[in-house]
């Protein structure tokens, strides 16, 4: 396991530096895949979740490493004045002198209230848990470019509809202004079509703004600096087909509890947090180590800035001391840090235990609102797609009667409004249960494609 999550930041490191490569191009259309892969591994918060995993796993490494004995050496020279003790002859000299001390330390912890052990579960399940954030970092991700993607999509859909109103109310201004020199019409219904060319015009601007802030959201998510070249690779949507919704939103929840990156960080926090708190329960318990020490020294008096003649080797094998032992030791009062440390591994567990119960709940109630949501926009869809039939009747009637004197241009134009207003509705309430769907399919862990 150790080893497949290693391999697993490893390829998300490199794959940083694939993909930059990759979209370096300008002028391209962007996919929605592209535009994902691209965040993926440019945008910085999910940078930084991958850094804190690569952080936790260094804990881990190194909760692991405590099970090893210790090893460190020392050195020391110093230089006496006055009386001192001649380790050569064992008395005490007045007589300046050289000094130096040398030693090698291990320990080895035998029993520590399986302290060690614990916290090496924590760490491990820590780490299993931080790689967890960076898929759900991943998953916010994934799911806001969805959204401001099918934005694009529905503001370029409009921008194109919009675009086909104001060309057919160019062409009925044409009309409506022969009609006029022919004395057909009265010129107040060639001044109302004009007033309604510049509406749709003045619409056209606005749902052109709507377009590129849809665009400069794309850009914003991907964290790549504003270009008005930029552009995306857009499906051709026509019609939906109304999809059996499972019978309950109970059957999604199930199948998203056991993948979602967010319940399952949760949990392993919650274990971790266990083993916590049975590690802090242990450094009420004796310590027991064993350890060895290893050391020497050399002692030279110091005459006239020279030293004497004694042998540095020599001194060095006869001072050398060998120990071995035991070292128990036995908590009796550190006011309350221990008694304090347990406290809180347990309110932490508790909190950990709340927040899985918390990342449930919201799931749950996510999948319900989405549900709901997917419902009603299929049924908004279904009445929106009969509406813009009924509508399209009514108008063609209405231009035939406009173009014959029989209707006023005010009629007209509201008829026409009718089905502009009809046909943006049918085109939001698309989008909006197409995004719906998409949502509830990728709870259900089903690909993402248009």
């Amino acid at each position: 396991m150790k080893k497949n999550i290693f391999f697993v930041i490893i390829i998300l490191f490199f794959n940083r530096v694939v993909v930059a490569q990759k979209y370096t191009d300008v002028g391209r259309l962007w996919t929605l895949q592209e535009c994902i892969e691209y965040a993926l591994t440019h945008n910085t918060q999910i940078n930084k979740t991958l850094n804190n995993a690569q952080q936790s796993k260094a804990v881990y490494d190194q909760s692991i490493a405590t099970f090893l004995p210790s090893l460190n050496g020392s050195a020391n020279q110093s230089f006496n004045y006055g009386r001192s003790l001649n380790t050569v002859t064992n008395q005490f000299e007045e007589v300046s002198s050289q000094t130096n001390n040398f030693s090698l330390n291990s320990a080895f912890i035998l029993f520590d209230g399986l302290q060690n052990q614990l916290r090496a579960q924590q760490s491990r399940l820590a780490f299993k848990a931080s790689i967890q954030d960076v898929e759900q970092s991943k998953n916010e991700m994934t799911l806001s470019l969805i959204t401001a993607y099918l934005q694009f999509v529905l503001n370029k859909e409009l921008l194109h509809n919009t675009e086909l109103q104001l060309l057919s109310t160019e062409e009925q201004l044409t009309r409506t202004e022969k009609l006029v020199e022919a004395g057909t019409l009265a010129r107040v219904s060639y001044l109302e079509i004009k007033a309604q060319k510049a509406s749709e015009e003045l619409n056209k601007v606005n749902t052109q703004n709507q377009l590129d802030l849809a665009k400069l959201r794309i850009i914003q998510l991907m964290q790549l600096p504003y270009d008005s070249v930029f552009n995306v690779a857009t499906p051709q949507i026509e019609e939906l087909q109304l999809v059996q919704l499972v019978s309950h939103p109970s059957e999604i929840y199930n199948i998203a509890a056991a993948s979602q990156p967010s319940i399952k960080s949760a949990e392993w926090r919650w274990q971790s947090a266990k083993f916590g708190e049975r590690s802090s329960l242990g450094s009420f318990a004796p310590r027991i180590s064993l350890f060895g020490r290893l050391g020497t020294n050399y002692f030279t008096p110091i005459q006239t800035g020279l030293f004497t003649d004694n042998f540095f080797r020599t001194q060095i094998d006869n001072n050398l001391s060998r120990q071995i032992g035991i070292d128990i030791q036995i908590l009796l009062f550190n006011g309350w840090q221990t008694r304090t440390n347990w406290q809180q591994a347990v309110v932490y567990r508790k909190n950990a235990e709340l927040a899985v119960v918390e990342a449930k709940t919201t799931l749950r109630q996510t999948i319900e609102q989405a549900y709901v949501d997917a419902k009603a926009a299929g049924k908004k869809y279904h009445a929106s797609k009969e509406r813009i039939e009924a509508l399209k009747e009514v108008f063609r009637v209405a231009e035939q009667k406009f173009e014959l004197g029989a209707l006023t241009a005010l009629d007209f134009t509201i008829a026409k409004n009718n089905l502009a207003k009809a046909e943006s509705d049918f085109t939001n309430s698309k989008y909006e249960y197409l995004f719906r769907t998409k949502i509830l399919d990728f709870y259900q862990n089903k690909p993402i494609a248009f």
